[in-house]
């Protein structure tokens, strides 16, 4: 069948979102620049497709423009941080005293470092985007299922990189010598906790696919249950063992905890949208655990040995969320600009820090959140994040099938918000937007479907000819 102009621009997402962490996760400003300007040519694809499609509805916009308003207020107030024409009011005091030290003349904002704030809002933007297209592409059943396979084979393929360099001992990050985290596997990250959380998202994946083929079926036995976990789940299975594998030798623990629960959350969801009887949830669970206790004794001893050692979150880390706690009540009306918590952490840093390292996060998701764009801003942020998460577990009991995309991604936001309890993995884009796309495709299938195949003639051709992740 020759594949419609959506299906071309859903795989053009996947392409970018599961290319994202090759260059170094994306956190540079030419890739994260790339990924923005590649989603928005994509967005404008799907508009002028959709407005002179063939005759056909425009898809029902009504439930992702509710969760989209409050990301729209967040990213206005980004660009207000970020613009000349404030009150003086609003303005930070430092530009102030920037203007009456310096000859030049100098224009105050609200944010210490204006380019960082139009870089914040562009990023944001762009993971918006990723995840509107996910919403109205994602409907399709067959898109869905291509969505969740292509995360899992590409984290696949990354862990692999990583076991080869790892085992083979290069130190090195592509083609760059590698300079910080030595000994750890990274894969194409530069930090060990991004490749960790980033590996627990395909493994979440794979093991998404590998319980759906546990789904309980009109008849047959254990034996029916076998024979689909072997003939459709095995791929999969290896997968999960190559990902968990390098989770461990990333030597992240927090990673590896955030992961530990994020499966948990699958499961139980999973049993909860009926796709697996209770029986089986704990089968599953119990089996997951004990392969991955075994290989954390073979492969994890060094994450185990430093989930053991508690001395860093009484030493730089504990500092570091002591000064963030500061800098959040200070900055709790309207933040110190999206992206500029680096140059706002240098007006507080003291020495309880004396160690030569530069902090461009502040390891909690939450306070940063504050810190940048002020309490209102940043609940707004969490509204329109639990606006989808509510969705997709309201989906878990309203559908019928096609459960596996609601209960993976909120698996996957639960593993992202709670590694961002001590870690920012999130800030990473190529995570992100590996979260923006499962959250997407979560989204659209917490809802039926079939109102909507017939606004579509690409939707209405294929809707029902897929049958979901399994």
């Amino acid at each position: 069948m020759t594949p419609s102009a959506n299906d071309l621009i859903f795989r053009a997402l996947l392409a970018l979102v599961v290319l994202a962490p090759l260059p170094l996760g994306a956190n540079r400003p030419a890739a994260w620049s790339a990924l923005a300007l590649i989603a928005g040519i994509l967005l404008a694809l799907w508009s002028i497709r959709t407005v002179i499609g063939a005759g056909t509805r425009p898809p029902r916009l009504g439930p992702l423009a509710r969760v989209a308003l409050p990301l729209l207020l967040v990213l206005a107030w980004g660009g207000v941080q970020a613009s000349a024409p404030v009150p003086l009011d609003w303005r930070h005091p430092l530009w102030a005293e920037a203007a009456s030290a310096l000859p030049l003349p100098v224009v105050g904002h609200i944010s210490l470092d204006p380019a960082r704030s139009l870089d914040g809002v562009m990023k944001l933007l762009s993971y918006g985007v990723i995840f509107g297209l996910a919403c109205v592409l994602g409907r399709n059943r067959a898109r869905a299922h291509a969505g969740v396979r292509a995360v899992a084979w590409a984290a696949t393929a990354y862990a692999l990189y990583g076991l080869c360099v790892f085992f083979a001992g290069w130190e090195r990050l592509l083609w760059l010598e590698k300079t910080d985290y030595l000994g750890d596997l990274t894969a194409t990250f530069v930090n060990r906790n991004a490749f960790g959380a980033y590996a627990g998202l395909g493994l979440l994946c794979c093991l998404a696919v590998i319980l759906s083929h546990l789904r309980r079926p009109a008849r047959g036995g254990i034996r029916h249950h076998a024979e689909r976990l072997v003939l459709g789940g095995l791929p999969y299975t290896l997968g999960a063992f190559v990902l968990t594998t390098a989770l461990l030798l990333s030597h992240s623990r927090g990673a590896l905890l955030a992961t530990a629960c994020a499966v948990l959350v699958l499961i139980l969801a999973l049993g909860v949208g009926r796709v697996l009887s209770w029986r089986i949830a704990g089968a599953a669970l119990l089996m997951i655990g004990l392969g991955g206790a075994a290989l954390s004794l073979t492969s994890g001893q060094v994450t185990l040995e430093r989930l053991l050692d508690q001395t860093e979150l009484s030493g730089d880390r504990g500092q570091l969320l002591r000064l963030g706690g500061e800098m959040a009540s200070d900055a709790s009306a309207g933040g110190f600009g999206i992206g500029a918590f680096a140059p706002a952490f240098r007006l507080y840093r003291d020495p309880s820090l004396p160690r030569p390292v530069i902090y461009d996060f502040a390891h909690n998701i939450y306070l940063e959140a504050v810190i940048e764009l002020g309490l209102p801003a940043a609940l707004l942020l969490g509204l329109s994040l639990t606006m989808v998460l509510t969705s997709c577990a309201l989906g878990l009991r309203r559908r019928r099938r096609d459960q596996i995309y609601p209960a993976l991604a909120l698996a996957a936001a639960s593993l992202l918000l709670v590694h961002g309890l001590v870690d920012f993995s999130i800030s990473m884009p190529a995570i992100a937007a590996t979260l923006a796309l499962l959250l997407g495709l979560g989204f659209a299938q917490s809802r039926s479907t079939r109102p909507a195949a017939p606004a579509d003639t690409d939707e209405a051709r294929d809707s029902e000819a897929a049958h979901g992740v399994g």
